[in-house]
């Protein structure tokens, strides 16, 4: 009997010369995956984390994982080994406001184009029942900044100061934004 955790969701593409060949899925995010990708977290993550006062990497993935509304895994299609997690969890203060998130491990970048690729879908089904996704990136995590304003994104000129000076840059996506 399949389980909610097992039914896997949006295969992720990606080209290659021989064809086009799945690579990886998207599923619920079970408990391993987020100590998995807690424990493999790559460094631009890490830095990120501990900028924001997490220092506990590990901690911070699992209560990600809980808190979220929402919360899939992004795992390799050949080994099933989760290569990163991303959701939304609600704001505790605004009605209506989801707070996206994700975290990976350094293996998402061999499934990136294809992630990047399938990103508009998920964005929009994290979007379900919020009018608006907000969260904060850091500055110099320029990837995942061209990665949001490519999805539709916008940075109104917000910031927020990290623990030692680190600068992060607020984010937004409007119901009503094309994604």
């Amino acid at each position: 009997m399949q389980t909610s955790d097992d039914r896997l969701h949006g295969p992720l593409r990606d080209e290659i010369s021989e064809g086009v060949t799945s690579v990886g899925l998207v599923r619920p995010a079970r408990v391993f995956d987020a100590i998995f990708v807690g424990e493999y977290l790559r460094e631009t993550d890490r830095k990120e984390l501990s900028a924001l006062g997490h220092r506990d990497h590990l901690s911070t993935v699992l209560t990600s994982r809980v808190i979220s509304r929402d919360c899939f895994a992004v795992v390799r299609r050949s080994t099933s080994q989760p290569v990163a997690l991303f959701g939304v969890a609600s704001h505790q203060l605004q009605v209506g406001v989801g707070i996206p998130w994700l975290l990976a491990t350094d293996g998402l970048e061999e499934l990136w184009k294809s992630f990047a690729a399938q990103s508009p879908y998920w964005v929009r089904r994290l979007m379900a029942g919020y009018e608006v996704l907000s969260n904060v990136v850091w500055e110099k995590n320029k990837l995942a900044i061209r990665w949001l304003k490519w999805l539709g994104f916008s940075f109104p000129g917000h910031t927020l100061q990290g623990l030692h000076g680190e600068r992060f840059l607020y984010f937004e996506l409007k119901k009503n934004d094309n994604v």
